[in-house]
């Protein structure tokens, strides 16, 4: 099983070091894990997910929903990686943006999950 979690940046906070942490735990399972950060950097934790065999991507989203030829070209990209590595599972960990990541997993069907970690304004 392949799961892919999007994140918004991988940076040293909670839902990031459980998911490294807990790496070795899902890979015993047969889990192939991997990230992608969303965020204008790919984060300052990003290393440590690397070091637990987790294969992280980087692909800023639009800084604007309202540019459509933006949204469409970040749809076929996303499209692009979810088939290359054959993603059974698209877990979104990030709050803005997360319909979209749903609306993929919709059209390329694949399972998605959404986790709210917190109660920030968006």
């Amino acid at each position: 099983m392949r799961v892919l979690h999007i994140f918004n940046e991988i940076n040293f906070s909670g839902a990031e070091i459980m998911y490294a942490e807990a790496a070795p735990i899902f890979q015993k399972q047969g889990f192939t894990l991997l990230a992608l950060s969303t965020g204008k950097t790919k984060g300052n934790f990003h290393e440590q997910f690397i070091k637990n065999n987790i294969k992280v991507y980087h692909n800023p989203l639009p800084n604007s929903r309202f540019n459509l030829l933006k949204i469409y070209k970040y749809i076929i990209e996303f499209y692009k990686l979810v088939e290359k590595e054959n993603v059974d599972i698209i877990h979104i960990h990030r709050a803005k943006w997360y319909w979209l990541f749903a609306f993929c997993g919709f059209i390329l069907k694949r399972k998605s999950i959404r986790t709210v970690h917190n109660v920030f304004v968006n």
